[in-house]
């Protein structure tokens, strides 16, 4: 038995995505990343029929995968399949002709085993990246790497109907938020909006960042991009038949695409969930939260989800717990799914103005998840599966425990135990942390004390005569300071190899006053870059 496996590979995605203008970039972004899956389909579908036409090739049957970017196809045969060139360059040169923004790579590999295909198949689709550079002439040059200067449609009129299509999965005005947008501009005339917002229309990303300035008093928004870590693995080591490689195709269009009817999947979550906790008297978890002002539906914006990746924009409050929710999820779907044991989700977190440029947008949360890549375990072996907030990487569990440490200080602001100058302190002490083993070496002094001055300042207040208050006081030491102390001596004695990053404390630190602006008057920042 050998195995053939064709690759199609999309260039200039990215660019041509994100290359909108900010003002209105929710009518146009969606519809962008929208077009790029219809164009998926379209070559695979027609790659398959070219394959099906010809001689060599007709009798084969073709199993696919679609997205992130591109496609594979791929087909066990009694005999190495040859011959292909000639019909990877017919589809190759369609596809120049109905698009000028963007290049189709069409690669192949055909060998005894899927090892050794994919072997091949991965050095080759790069050998052909590299060398269609190699003497690229002025036009294509800039039409790849450079800003398009024109924003005409990729898909013409036989897509007419993507819009309405894709639109389903996107935040719509309803009568409750008009009226939330309307109570915020009575409340906030001196903010600009983008437009007249109308009944059945998509909510644009300023409107979004007001949900959250609402709510918190920071008007940012939160920009998602996740990706599947290892996946090239799997392909190459855990899949020995077509019925693995069409198991594992399943379970990736079950999570990730929008039109899953799969519980456990990203747009189950957007439906139903919601990231306010649940009152008391709420048992049931699986709920749908009537909320509407804390509904991910209502809060998130997905740009595109689907192969191997996602890439959502929403309100901020709303983004930092969805990361989780998707992660959690995602973990919990692919148990029992042995192929998947060593494949995880990194992510790319950003929190930027709203008013930012789309492309600067995609660009920052871009190297964010190239940060969480590289994401190293105690013993200095690359793990991925982690987070990068802030310019900060995080394990999963860390940024849980920082989310989770965050309401514990902001019940801790709202009951008046401690003052909003104490989150300063907090973020003060860790100036230094990742330069301690440095000044061990220099013989300076160790930076504990500031967090021992914070957590017996804390052991001293007077609050005997409210036993709820002392509760949260216990609360904050053992949960917060004793492992915020432990983490920073782990950071001195470990030679660099942590299992705690000791900045989820002064992260939670920067959420929680993030989430407590509104009754201030402080401006926000460009970019949320840095703890």
């Amino acid at each position: 038995m050998c195995i053939t496996i064709i690759k199609g590979d999309f260039s200039g995605i990215q660019e041509y995505i994100f290359n909108v203008k900010t003002k209105g970039a929710a009518k146009n972004l969606k519809l962008r990343s929208s077009e790029i899956q219809e164009l998926e389909k379209k070559y695979l579908k027609k790659l398959k029929e070219t394959l099906g036409t010809d001689e060599k090739t007709k009798n084969e049957q073709w199993n696919d995968y679609q997205g992130g970017g591109g496609f594979f196809a791929i087909c066990e045969s009694n005999e190495i399949l040859t011959g292909l060139d000639s019909i990877l360059e017919k589809v190759e040169k369609e596809f120049k002709k109905e698009t000028k923004d963007l290049l189709l790579r069409l690669t192949y590999a055909s060998e005894v085993n899927y090892e050794t295909a994919w072997s091949y198949l991965v050095k080759e689709n790069n050998r052909k990246r590299y060398q269609s550079l190699d003497g690229i002439d002025e036009d294509d040059f800039q039409r790849m790497f450079y800003p398009f200067q024109t924003f005409d449609k990729i898909i013409k009129t036989e897509y007419i109907e993507l819009k309405e299509k894709y639109s389903n999965y996107l935040p719509k005005w309803d009568s409750s938020l008009l009226k939330l947008i309307e109570e915020f501009k009575a409340n906030n005339p001196e903010k600009e909006l983008s437009e007249n917002y109308t009944k059945g229309g998509i909510i644009e990303f300023d409107a979004l960042a007001h949900f959250a300035e609402e709510r918190t008093g920071s008007d940012f928004l939160g920009v998602l991009k996740m990706d599947i870590d290892n996946l090239g693995t799997v392909f190459k080591n855990k899949i020995e038949g077509v019925k693995q490689f069409e198991k594992i195709n399943q379970f990736f269009n079950g999570f990730f695409l929008m039109d899953s009817e799969k519980e456990k999947s990203i747009r189950n979550i957007i439906k139903n969930k919601c990231f306010k906790e649940k009152q008391p008297d709420t048992k049931n978890i699986e709920d749908k939260c009537d909320d509407i002002e804390y509904q991910y539906k209502n809060n998130v914006y997905t740009v595109f989800s689907g192969g191997d990746d996602c890439f959502f924009i929403g309100a901020w409050d709303a983004i930092l717990p969805f990361a989780l929710e998707i992660q959690k999820t995602f973990k919990d779907a692919k148990k029992g799914i042995q192929e998947l044991n060593d494949v995880s989700l990194s992510a790319g977190i950003s929190l930027v103005n709203a008013k930012t440029p789309v492309v600067r947008i995609s660009e920052i949360t871009e190297e964010y998840l190239s940060n969480a890549k590289k994401h190293e375990d105690k013993d200095g072996d690359v793990v991925k599966d982690a987070v990068c907030i802030m310019d900060e990487v995080f394990s999963w569990n860390n940024y849980e425990t920082a989310l989770k440490h965050s309401e514990t200080i902001q019940k801790m602001l709202e009951k008046e135990i401690i003052k909003k100058s104490f989150l300063g302190k907090i973020k003060r002490s860790a100036k230094g942390f990742n330069s301690a083993q440095k000044r061990i070496e220099r013989g300076e002094k160790l930076p504990l004390e500031q967090v021992w001055r914070l957590k017996y300042y804390l052991r001293d207040m007077k609050t005997q005569d409210d036993k709820s208050k002392q509760e949260l006081v216990d609360e904050m030491i053992k949960d917060f300071f004793t492992p915020y102390e432990n983490a920073l001596i782990e950071t001195i004695t470990s030679e660099g190899k942590l299992k705690t990053n000791p900045m989820q404390f002064p992260l939670a630190a920067r959420i929680t006053e993030l989430k407590t602006r509104k009754k201030e008057n402080n401006e926000s920042e460009k970019y949320a870059k840095t703890i």
